[in-house]
């Protein structure tokens, strides 16, 4: 009989919606942030959203997210490769790596906007980029890339298309950095360029794309 007194546990409540409303108004900022070249005060700001949403007891599937993709652009712009890598593959130690690991999942189940999910994509050619076997590193950087292109009318980041030429170049620049590079290795961004009527630049330039906007609901998937 004593089991019909035993304490319920209580059931997962999400974040509240003025504080919802808090954090991703401070997560636009840090995207502002970054894409204006102040990418460390930017990672400050998304460490504490981090922390504020710890401190609610709620692990936010679209907080998460959101944190993820800005947290690897950030790495990206501070030259924290390393830091990107591991948010990006589910490898960052201790406690944090759980929540940003279950972030990543949500982004590859596509909880983001199409918008996003493409300038998550971006950064991941980047990394790809940075992979050691070379081979690998071309073939996934042009698969990325090539994908990114042909949906970014869909995706809202026509404008970019450009840029995106531009950071498609980069990467496979940097995918040779220390070794010589193929005389076809620019065939597919040349051949992608002339497709939408874009000249391929001289030089590369790393593409880092302001997200869309944080916002509306949230997704609980635990107590923190």
């Amino acid at each position: 009989m004593s089991g019909l007194f035993k304490k319920k546990k209580p059931k997962p409540v999400g974040l509240s919606p003025e504080l919802f409303q808090q954090l991703c108004r401070d997560g636009e900022q840090a995207d502002a942030m970054v894409g204006q070249g102040k990418a460390d005060e930017g990672q400050m700001l998304l460490g504490t959203i981090f922390r504020r949403m710890l401190e609610a007891g709620v692990a936010d599937e679209f907080i998460l997210a959101k944190l993820c993709l800005s947290s690897i652009q950030a790495s990206i712009a501070r030259n924290q490769i390393q830091m990107a890598h591991a948010i990006w593959t589910g490898q960052l130690p201790g406690a944090p790596g759980q929540f940003y690991a279950m972030g990543i999942q949500a982004v590859d189940t596509g909880i983001l906007e199409v918008r996003d999910t493409l300038v998550y994509q971006t950064s991941c050619a980047f990394l790809h980029a940075c992979n050691t076997d070379i081979h690998a590193a071309r073939k996934a950087v042009n698969g990325v890339m090539s994908g990114v292109l042909e949906a970014a009318e869909d995706g809202g980041l026509n404008e970019y298309r450009e840029s995106l030429i531009s950071h498609w170049k980069y990467c496979l620049t940097r995918v040779f950095d220390d070794d010589p590079a193929p005389p076809d290795l620019m065939n597919p961004v040349e051949q992608s360029a002339m497709k939408l009527g874009l000249t391929v630049p001289e030089k590369g330039k790393l593409a880092i794309i302001k997200p869309s906007d944080w916002k509306t609901d949230t997704s609980v998937i635990g107590n923190a």
